[in-house]
């Protein structure tokens, strides 16, 4: 389904009921580092590493100059 310029999805069921994808704007570049660290697996009853964990190199390497490559994905769900 497409509405004004966005592509809607449907989940069938799995509790989000629709959701629109469309381009990240730049002023939302920085929520990537609040995304990159909401996307760490967490096992139950172990204790959340602290935020600055997406500085590592190893993790800002996701993060950092996004946009700047031709194959950056900039679609967010609106």
């Amino acid at each position: 389904m497409k509405r004004a310029g966005v592509n809607a999805l449907t989940t069938g069921g799995v509790g989000l009921t629709e959701c629109a994808i469309r381009e990240l704007r730049a002023e939302e570049i920085f929520l990537l580092d609040d995304f990159l660290y909401e996307a760490i697996f967490i096992p139950p009853n172990v204790e959340p590493p602290p935020r600055s964990i997406t500085q590592k190199p190893e993790l800002k390497i996701y993060v950092e100059n996004f946009g700047a490559n031709e194959h950056d994905n900039r679609n967010a769900r609106a």
